[in-house]
């Protein structure tokens, strides 16, 4: 049995890149800070959390 590649802390296109090359299926949801504590114009999304709910991996992600 093949495991579940580890993506926590890559950015989102790599993540993605290697659950798709893994044929894994995923699904992405966001979060932010706080109001006040957002840092405008951050581009880079990272996951923050991944965990498994039947069958599909769950990445949370957020921008940094």
């Amino acid at each position: 049995m093949v495991g579940i590649p580890d993506v926590l802390g890559l950015r989102l296109q790599k993540a993605e890149e290697i659950l798709n090359a893994a044929d894994i299926p995923y699904r992405v949801s966001e979060t932010a800070p706080p109001p006040g504590r957002r840092k405008d114009g951050s581009e880079e999304i990272r996951v923050v959390r991944q965990s498994s709910e039947e069958g599909c991996e769950i990445l949370l992600v957020c921008r940094i």
